[in-house]
């Protein structure tokens, strides 16, 4: 499995996980904004602190440390997916 498709999979987990909460879906909105922000002002340790919280909040098993590279990719992804919801 590639690292995007290990990304795309472990999003697609978090996002049902939040998809089940009321609001839910709103806050992770919310997230993937600020997850751009932080990486508009190459803040990437505050960005992968918020990525690592997602996995952690979500119970999704994080398989490796995210790297700055993976928290462009997640970021990318995540707002990808998030559009399909909408």
């Amino acid at each position: 499995m590639t690292r995007y498709e290990q990304l795309l999979s472990d999003i697609n987990e978090i996002i049902s996980v939040f998809r089940d909460m009321e609001g839910g879906l709103f806050i992770l909105a919310i997230l993937a904004e600020i997850l751009t922000d932080l990486l508009g002002v190459n803040d990437s340790d505050g960005c992968l602190m918020i990525i690592q919280k997602l996995y952690e909040v979500t119970s999704v098993p994080m398989d490796e440390e995210c790297t700055n590279e993976d928290a462009l990719l997640f970021v990318e992804i995540l707002a990808d997916s998030l559009e399909e919801y909408s």
